[in-house]
């Protein structure tokens, strides 16, 4: 009889202490941290991140040309967190573009590795190097190197310049092949590195003619967090949006599934709300334009900026739509707060011309009025020839 007891509380405590399972993630924003080459200028990162209400981001720049060294420490000893409550409560995953190491610390390497290990957050990669880079061999020499798909003791032979097509495994979740209807396999590639699958790892896609892996991922450590390389930087011409429309929201979905979120079914829906909040800011934008030129001729554009503000309400509840996956209620609100931005747009014209009216009369009636002036003469001095006098005949002449 006790011994059924000892059997029955040892269930108990195995019910109440489930092994370990990759951590589920709801619905709600997904804070990305961005570091290596990622400012505006050299990567498009942030223009696809930016344009997406799903997403929030900070960015560590390290590894770019245009901002002086000493200036790169700065920001990953300022915007590197500190503990690893402060990194989960900022930053749900990692997005490396060509990262350069050398600007950490071996104790804030040591907390990327621990993130992704101990709390399973997930990293979307570009090694972007070859061995014997000083980029490249600080991935092989430290633990970042051990927790991607890529073989880091192998050589990425990076840039390989060829062009390339893909071809999709098709037995796989539809990350990738729910844009198969969308020609992303006819989209030709410029350059590439020779991606080496580690054992376990995902093969996504492979890179045609040369049969080589294009985006490689998988599970790693105890709580399973998924890891992604690519064998293309993201500037490639795979990924502008000229060639491939689609390249945005294939980077988008990759972000969605190594966050474990739910992915979207209607492609075409979500690429068209995508565009819509690139309109809608880019729109707005103008509109503050234009209000920024009328003040400086007079024009009151308080009431402007309170139709801006009730549109912005409009666009934000598209936002709470979206970011709840909520696609079709999304899009009918974001048509809503464009049709309202328009009308928004036409006023601000009309501010806009009533703040110059005075300055079209002025410039009217000086054009005018030279104008006449200048008639007025040319009428006295070459038609009518008022001013000028016949001259007489002298006595000379007459005799």
């Amino acid at each position: 009889m006790q011994r059924n007891w000892g059997i029955v509380l040892v269930l108990v405590l195995l019910a109440l202490c489930p092994a370990p399972i990759p951590p589920a993630q709801g619905e709600g924003e997904i804070r990305l941290l961005l570091i290596g080459d990622v400012t505006l200028g050299e990567s498009p990162i942030q223009e696809w991140v930016r344009d997406d209400p799903a997403m929030r981001f900070e960015i560590i720049p390290c590894n770019v040309e245009n901002i002086p060294v000493e200036d790169q420490y700065k920001a990953a000893r300022i915007y590197t967190p500190r503990t690893e409550e402060d990194f989960l409560a900022r930053f749900d995953s990692m997005v490396m573009l060509d990262t350069n190491l050398g600007f950490f610390t071996d104790t804030q390497i040591h907390m990327f590795y621990v993130m992704v290990t101990k709390h399973g957050m997930g990293v979307f990669h570009t090694p972007n190097q070859r061995r014997g880079s000083p980029v490249y061999d600080l991935f092989t020499s430290t633990e970042m190197g051990q927790v991607f798909p890529h073989d880091y003791s192998t050589d990425l032979m990076w840039p390989i310049e060829q062009a390339y097509t893909i071809v999709l495994n098709r037995e796989l979740e539809p990350v990738l092949t729910t844009f198969l209807d969308y020609g992303i396999e006819d989209v030709r590639g410029a350059k590439y590195g020779k991606l080496t699958a580690r054992t376990g790892a995902v093969e996504w896609a492979i890179m045609r003619p040369m049969n080589l892996a294009w985006q490689l991922s998988w599970e790693y450590g105890d709580n399973k967090a998924r890891t992604w390389c690519t064998a293309e930087d993201v500037d490639d011409p795979w990924w502008n949006v000229i060639s491939n429309p689609y390249g945005t929201d294939v980077f988008l979905n990759i972000v969605l599934y190594i966050n474990r979120r739910k992915l979207p079914e209607n492609i075409p829906m979500v690429h068209n709300l995508r565009n819509q909040f690139k309109e809608y800011r880019t729109r707005r934008g103008l509109i503050y334009g234009i209000l920024d030129f009328a003040d400086k001729f007079g024009a009151n554009p308080s009431k402007i900026d309170l139709d801006v503000a009730n549109v912005d309400n409009a666009r934000n509840r598209a936002f709470d739509s979206y970011v709840q996956q909520e696609f079709v209620e999304a899009l009918d609100q974001m048509s809503a707060a464009l049709q309202r931005l328009s009308e928004v747009e036409k006023d601000a014209m009309k501010l806009k011309d009533r703040a110059l009216f005075w300055i079209y009369v002025v410039e009217w009636l000086s054009v005018m009025g030279t104008s006449i002036l200048a008639g007025s003469l040319i009428w006295a001095l070459m038609v009518k020839r008022r001013l000028y006098k016949q001259v007489a005949t002298t006595r000379r002449a007459e005799g």
